[in-house]
């Protein structure tokens, strides 16, 4: 049964990885490879009371990676072209 204390402490948790997560984002925008991470929240089951109804909260279920299948494949393709340009250009210098 949630009480107000419960549904307080599960938000600031739940608060504290969304945070946690926002600043990593931050924190390496500029770093080669990186993707983006965002919390999947789930809500937790409510208690219906003669008054009302009692949401329980939120958990943070995981942290999912945004990233594009296309993109990296493109990434990984563009970098074995231009490997293979590179070295057929060694080869036509020593022409």
């Amino acid at each position: 049964m949630p009480s107000l204390l419960n549904i307080g402490a599960s938000a600031l948790l739940t608060n504290q990885q969304v945070l946690r997560t926002t600043g990593n984002n931050i924190a390496n925008v500029n770093t080669a490879g990186y993707s983006r991470q965002e919390v999947l929240l789930e809500p937790r089951l409510g208690v219906n009371y003669d008054q009302g109804y009692y949401g329980g909260g939120v958990d943070a279920v995981t942290v999912l990676r945004s990233h594009s299948v296309m993109l990296t494949r493109q990434v990984a393709l563009t970098g074995s072209i231009a490997a293979s340009d590179e070295k057929r250009l060694e080869q036509l210098r020593k022409l």
